[in-house]
């Protein structure tokens, strides 16, 4: 099948993008109401790679109700740390100069 691709403007691919973005939110809002957090995550990590912002209270609440209900610590422990991330309170440069060479 061949597509007409001159069809599709510049602005009707970013009105269907952002409709796309918004109910894939809404979605993931309601999952957070339902105490679906895992599927909460999934849904907010699309949106947040393309609109961070928009995002990012409900990724943030998704993680830290998941973290909170592990037993294990491993898996606790990268759900938080990957909140800190979202926060940007973690500097992941790496200074070389203050690893000693033995």
């Amino acid at each position: 099948m061949i597509r007409n691709w001159s069809v599709y403007t510049t602005e009707s691919v970013n009105w269907s993008l952002s409709t796309t973005l918004y109910r894939l939110l809404s979605e993931a809002r309601a999952a957070l109401e339902a105490g679906e957090w895992q599927w909460a995550l999934e849904l907010s990590s699309h949106v947040y790679h393309v609109d961070r912002e928009a995002a990012l209270n409900v990724r943030l609440e998704a993680l830290r109700a998941l973290a909170a209900q592990q037993s294990n610590p491993l898996s606790r422990n990268f759900y938080l740390t990957t909140a800190l991330d979202d926060h940007r309170l973690i500097d992941w440069t790496t200074d070389f100069s203050q690893v000693s060479r033995s």
